[in-house]
């Protein structure tokens, strides 16, 4: 069972630091290079933006006028609403804000997970792309941004960013805020579920990547 409620009340007690954190430590390097990859998109009729967190790469689809229709998932309540707080009163015409998939409305043709899958175990984030795929549009587009397990860098920036991540883990697992205390392999998992990778760019020698796959029907029934 996906442990998503329990997930989001672990962001709920962070939720007014974590923007903070998130600059402490990598600045606005994590910014620009989401919302880079959000202009690569297709112009979209309905997105999902699962795991969105206060709303900041809401504001950047939004910006880059991704997609004519947004719905929105954050299973912290918290940053739901913070989320809601940036978005304007014209803007949210054009946004569901939900806490379950079941919420959701209409199939989507593009989705974008940002910094979300991290949290879930292999099989939960399994269950949670089928979840999603069963929501799609046929050739529907994925935009992954998350930390990555294969990357190149020196030795020892390399042992850096792994303690980094150790160090992550244990906090957001210790606040209930993830179900692992590893980084999962997430490729392997998207791979598994059907999705085809179409397009890659990384940050910090490749520690975080921003991955575009494809879900296609027609493809899956031919194989």
């Amino acid at each position: 069972m996906i442990e998503t409620k329990k997930i989001g009340k672990g962001y709920d007690r962070v939720s007014r630091i974590y923007d903070r954190t998130v600059n402490v430590v990598f600045g606005k390097s994590i910014d620009v290079f989401q919302a880079k990859s959000i202009s690569s998109l297709n112009r979209s009729k309905h997105t999902l933006i699962l795991g969105g967190g206060s709303g900041r790469i809401l504001l950047q689809a939004l910006d880059a006028n991704q997609s004519a229709f947004f719905t929105y998932f954050e299973a912290s309540q918290n940053m739901l609403d913070l989320s809601r707080q940036r978005v304007s009163e014209t803007e949210k015409s054009r946004i569901r804000f939900i806490q379950s998939l079941d919420e959701s409305i209409g199939n989507f043709d593009t989705v974008i997970l940002p910094f979300v899958l991290d949290c879930y175990r292999k099989e939960s984030i399994k269950s949670l792309l089928e979840q999603i795929i069963n929501r799609c549009e046929a050739d529907c587009e994925f935009l992954v941004v998350d930390f990555s397990k294969s990357y190149d860098a020196p030795f020892l920036s390399k042992r850096l960013h792994s303690f980094l991540i150790w160090m992550l883990y244990q906090f957001f697992f210790n606040i209930g805020a993830t179900e692992t205390k590893t980084l999962p392999n997430i490729d392997a998992v998207l791979s598994f579920s059907g999705l085809q990778k179409k397009s890659e760019k990384v940050l910090y020698s490749g520690w975080i990547s921003a991955s575009q796959w494809r879900y296609a029907e027609t493809m899956m029934a031919a194989e």
